[in-house]
């Protein structure tokens, strides 16, 4: 289906958890304080969404640049058509 959501589900205590689903996965991951910490709870359904749509957007932005193609893709066409033979130009991204 390659969509991708952020959105906050409510837990038994009265507290949120924010959850994403990138692009290119079909489960829903949990807003986490690290890459396997602990799970976040907020105090809302706007911040919990909001926490899951920024880590979403970070782990997307590595991949996608331009609606759907990967920049790599469009990087190695360039260098091919522009510098034929020549060591290719490394792209700082910050």
């Amino acid at each position: 289906m390659n969509h991708s959501t952020a959105f906050a589900e409510t837990t038994i205590g009265g507290a949120y958890i924010g959850r994403f689903r990138v692009a290119w996965r079909s489960e829903a991951f949990l807003v986490r304080e690290h890459r396997e910490g602990r799970v976040l709870y907020f105090g809302t359904a706007e911040e919990a969404e909001l926490a899951a749509c920024r880590i979403k957007h970070k782990i997307e932005e590595r991949k996608y640049r331009r609606h759907g193609e990967k920049v790599s893709v469009a990087k190695i066409a360039a260098e091919k058509l522009f510098r034929p033979g020549k060591k290719p130009v490394e792209v700082e991204v910050r």
